[in-house]
């Protein structure tokens, strides 16, 4: 997973955070957003046909999890930490 620097992970933390909050709650913010992210690791299996109709793309970076909405917990990490 790629961390680097994503425009669009720097907007979301803008938008979460304020300059005046404390670094405590700045990371509680963060780690409830990341908490937002559906998580795959904890669904059961889908059969083919499941997969097929759910379109589910991969994510091959942080920016990727944002835009869609779900990851694994292992990418949900690396969003959080990406976030912080």
């Amino acid at each position: 997973m790629a961390y680097g620097s994503h425009d669009e992970i720097d907007r979301e933390v803008a938008s979460l955070v304020k300059p005046e909050d404390s670094p405590e709650t700045k990371l509680r913010k963060l780690y409830a957003r990341a908490q937002q992210i559906r998580n795959l690791s904890y669904e059961r299996s889908k059969t083919e046909k499941e997969e097929k109709r759910e379109k589910l793309k991969d994510n091959n970076n942080v920016k990727d999890v944002l835009n869609n909405g779900y990851a694994t917990d292992w990418e949900i990490n690396c969003f959080f930490v990406a976030l912080a």
